[in-house]
Formats: structure tokens, C-alpha cells, sequence
């Protein structure tokens, strides 16, 4: 046990060297990763830098399989540009980097963008109903940000430090995307690039990367998949007079995940060349398991009755205190149950920000932003938020519904402990799933000697500290959903349709005197 968790350690660790010895590491690639306080490459960096030449020479595709936190968006990041930035004024677009959300796509590709900016490349991310292209100002003017097709017309947002091309898919105006180095697209996006502009910016790409691979593996996206294939792979061998990699030029494909499966069926799909995979997993035991931990993680377990959950959970939050924290539900709706819930709580040590689907896209960004930045220090998430977002700053994770399966655990606690950090991460647990919980950790790789699994208890007067403001928080949330439901019915009146306003002043005014009520009543 003890050499199986030394050799945990040693699968996290950065690699011995130096940044500044990656065989042919760029210069300019060089001194941007050290004005991003990156030294020394992390395991899983070195290596895919070492399989890949540099991004140079791999005629192999690669699957790599890093736990969560272990610097995999960097890993395949840093060889494309180097292999990108040898021909920086090429008009085509290079390399496409598929990843489940737009949220994802967007944090991608702010760790492109540094990278691309040193060496004159361009990124863009396929994000909501637009194109969003990361240019700096310096090195690339307004006049410069695409080589303007003839029926092109753009729109420009100038921020402090980036200059971004902001190209709305939904109206007629077409876009020609062909000129950029670097797409970071969900799936969903990319469909619809391709049924609109056909082939035409696909034709060159030699890189395509599958971030969070076995996730958007299983899931169709209309049929994203077949499609790429079709368009990207009958394109990619057309050369222009002078190309020196003409003859021997293929569609270099790079898949990555923390749970990558190993079902060669899974992944047929993709006609992999010869596929390599590359793992942090150094001992046997570790290769007997499918999914390991992270090993700065700490797991506890709290078994709670239903009807004290919610109780448990601000005890919790209340004992943790100010320590950035996620909270995971099992589906969205009871995502947007508990954050409202948890909004109308008194005494947290924070109010919470909520991240699901259930949100539009501009209200979950603008909920990252106020987590990131630590305004907030609660985010209160459905499973859509396991996957690839990096919060540097998270100390904790919380299940506040048990995982069924151990990838849904090991990405849930996967936002904590990253990058070689200490991470605490708690399960609350009905008597009832106490049995199954365990079962499912069986399934999880070796850890380390003190990360065994340990209760914690949360005592009965934490638990009614929060008793009555739960009451409060209830009726609150129930008399604004009446409230809705009294907009909806008093739209039409007797004398006609009242005005929006009347109504929501009417229902807010009976709301507000029914809540006094029932907290005179509660007293």
C-alpha cells in the first residue's frame, strides 16, 4: 500500500526539468508559459510534448488519461501551436479542438490565447450563438483580424487587454472563420458551422483534439461525429504548390479525459491511426482500477435523514466558512431547488451563484466570473459543471445528492485538489444509499495511506441553529412560486389584460403580507 500511494504521488508531480527543456521548445512559446508562472511541466505534459515531437512528428493519435487538475488543456495546447506557429501567415483554419460546453470552449480558449498571442496566432471560440476570436491589440489591428472575404462583415468589441470579433451565427450575415488558426467549438456549434459554410473551413485542418472525450463520445449532437469525419478526413490531404509535408500530410487526432475509456468499440468512430495511449498510471494496482483520485483529496461521508439534508448542508457550509465550495445535485431542477433555497438562508457564509443549464449562457458567465473572483465563495452546480472547468481557487466539494456511478464522483471531486493542491471533498448520504455509496467507491482506484474515507458528524444543535431560518426559507420560496403562478392567472382580467407591471406589484405586494404572516405565525 505504501508504494502504491508513493507512486500516486510520483503520477501528479511535475516533471523533473525545466520548461525551458522541451526538446525545441519555441522561444516566444517559452517566455509566455513563464509570464504565466508555468516552470516546469506537469507529468502528463512532458510526456504527451515527448509522444507527440513537439507536435512535430507522432504518427500515432493519442489517448491520454490524466486524473482531473493535472494540466491536460495544456498538454495538448502547447505542441499544436508550436507546430502551428512555423507558418503564421497560412489563411486557413489549422486546428479544431471539440469540447463538451460552451463554458468550457470559453476557458479553453483563454489558455490558447497567451500562447497564440506570443507566436501570431489566432483563436476563436464557438460559444452561445456567436463566434468570439481572441486577437491582442498589438500584434493585430482591427484591419487585420480576418482577411476579409467579399461577403463578410464584422462586428467589433474592444476590452482593456484583447481585441474580440464577435460574429452572430443567427442572423444573414456570413462569416468567414476559414482564417483562423484555432477553433474551440462545443459539438452543437460545430454542426452548425458546417451545415452553413459546408466544408470550405475545414478543409485544411490537421489537428482535431476531443477534450472530455468519453463525454462527448457518448452523446450524439446530431450526429457531430459522422460528420466531421466526412468533412474533415476527405480534406485534408488537398496541398498547395510548395508544401513540403504534402505527401505525408493526415489528420493528427489527440483524445483526452480523467475517465477515458478503454473500449476499443468506443471509440471506432473516430478511425484512430495506430492509437497510443498515454496514462499517469505507474503501478499495477492502479492499472486493476478504471478511475483514480487525485492525491492531495481528503473524502468524507455524512449520513444525514432526508428531511435534515438541507439542514446538514448549511452546517456544513457554516463549519467550512469562507473556503470556496461547490455543491452538486443530481439534475438540474434540483439544482435550481436548493439554490433558491440556499439564496433565502440566513447565516451562510456566502450567497450562492447558480451553474446548470437551466441558466442561459450570459447569466451562468456572469456566475463563473463572481465565483472566480471570489465575490461569491458558493457555487451551487448540476453534473454540467464536473467537466474540464478549472477553478484554481476551490477547497471543497460537496455531493449534496450521491453520485451513482464513480466517473460522476471522480469529476465531481475532481474541481478540488487540482494541480497538486490540498482539497477536501464530502458526500451526504441517506442511511439508506450508505451501502451503495461504498460499493461504488470499490470501483475507484488505490489512495493514499490518510485518504481513507472517513465519516464526519454534524451535531444536533448545528443542525437546529438553521432549523427555523429552513421553515423561513420554504415558505419564502413557496409564496414567490404562488406569486408566479398569480401573474400567470391575473393576466387577464375581468376588465381585460392589465399591464405586466400591475400584476407583478399586485402579486409581489400579497406575497410580501403572506410571508409576514407566516413568520409572526412561525414565532
Amino acid at each position: 500500500m505504501h508504494d502504491s500511494a508513493h507512486n500516486i504521488r510520483n503520477a501528479f508531480h511535475e516533471d523533473h526539468s525545466s520548461i525551458d527543456l522541451l526538446p525545441g521548445l519555441e522561444p516566444k512559446l517559452c517566455v509566455a508559459l513563464k509570464t504565466s508562472k508555468i516552470c516546469r511541466p506537469f507529468k502528463i505534459q512532458a510526456d504527451t510534448w515527448r509522444h507527440t515531437g513537439g507536435g512535430l512528428s507522432f504518427d500515432r493519435d493519442l489517448c491520454v488519461s490524466a486524473p482531473t487538475g493535472s494540466g491536460k488543456t495544456l498538454a495538448y495546447a502547447i505542441p499544436i501551436v508550436q507546430a502551428l506557429c512555423r507558418q503564421t501567415k497560412l489563411s486557413h483554419l489549422r486546428s479544431l479542438v471539440i469540447v463538451p460546453t460552451g463554458d468550457l470552449a470559453a476557458q479553453v480558449g483563454n489558455v490558447f490565447k497567451p500562447l497564440c498571442q506570443a507566436v501570431g496566432l489566432k483563436v476563436s471560440i464557438a460559444q452561445g450563438s456567436g463566434i468570439k476570436s481572441l486577437y491582442h491589440n498589438d500584434a493585430f489591428g482591427e484591419q487585420n483580424a480576418f482577411r476579409h472575404h467579399p461577403a463578410v462583415k464584422q462586428k467589433f468589441i474592444t476590452s482593456l487587454t484583447v481585441q474580440t470579433t464577435v460574429t452572430d451565427l443567427t442572423s444573414n450575415t456570413e462569416a468567414d472563420i476559414r482564417d483562423v488558426d484555432i477553433l474551440v467549438t462545443p459539438p452543437g456549434r460545430l454542426v452548425t458551422l458546417i451545415r452553413r459554410f459546408a466544408r470550405l473551413f475545414l478543409d485544411r485542418v490537421e489537428f482535431l483534439v476531443i477534450d472530455e472525450a468519453d463525454r462527448v463520445l457518448r452523446q450524439t449532437y446530431q450526429g457531430w461525429l459522422p460528420l466531421v469525419n466526412r468533412t474533415v478526413v476527405t480534406g485534408t490531404f488537398h496541398t498547395s504548390l510548395g508544401d513540403r509535408g504534402a505527401s505525408r500530410r493526415r489528420l493528427k487526432k489527440l483524445l483526452f479525459s480523467a475517465t477515458l475509456t478503454q473500449d476499443p468499440g468506443r471509440l471506432a468512430g473516430l478511425h484512430l491511426k495506430a492509437p497510443h495511449r498515454i496514462s499517469t498510471v505507474v503501478s499495477q494496482a492502479m492499472r486493476e482500477n478504471r478511475y483514480f483520485l487525485p492525491p492531495g483529496l481528503k473524502e468524507y461521508v455524512i449520513i444525514s435523514r432526508g428531511d435534515e439534508k438541507l439542514l446538514v448542508l448549511c452546517a456544513l457550509l457554516k463549519r467550512i466558512g469562507p473556503t470556496p465550495a461547490i455543491v452538486f445535485t443530481a439534475s438540474v431542477d434540483a439544482t435550481r431547488r436548493l439554490f433558491r433555497l440556499l439564496h433565502l438562508m440566513i447565516g451562510l457564509p456566502s450567497k450562492p451563484v447558480e451553474y446548470s443549464s437551466y441558466a442561459p449562457l450570459l447569466h451562468r458567465t456572469e456566475s463563473l466570473k463572481l465565483f472566480r473572483s471570489g465575490r461569491c465563495s458558493l457555487l451551487v452546480a448540476s453534473d454540467a459543471a464536473t467537466r474540464g472547468l478549472d477553478f484554481e481557487h476551490v477547497g471543497v466539494t460537496i455531493s449534496y445528492d450521491v453520485p451513482t456511478h464513480p466517473k460522476t464522483y471522480v469529476h465531481r471531486v475532481g474541481r478540488a485538489a487540482r494541480a497538486q493542491r490540498r482539497g477536501l471533498a464530502y458526500t451526504i448520504c441517506r442511511p439508506t444509499e450508505v451501502d451503495k455509496f461504498h460499493l461504488m467507491l470499490t470501483n475507484i482506484g488505490v489512495r493514499k495511506e490518510d485518504n481513507v474515507l472517513q465519516q464526519l458528524f454534524i451535531s444536533d444543535e448545528e443542525i437546529l441553529s438553521f432549523s427555523r431560518n429552513m421553515k423561513q426559507a420554504m415558505s419564502a420560496m413557496n409564496l414567490k412560486l404562488a406569486a408566479r403562478r398569480t401573474i400567470i392567472s391575473h393576466s387577464i382580467s375581468k376588465d381585460g389584460l392589465q399591464t405586466e407591471s400591475e400584476v407583478v406589484r399586485v402579486a409581489a405586494d400579497q406575497a410580501s403580507h403572506n410571508f409576514r404572516v407566516a413568520l409572526q405565525e412561525d414565532r
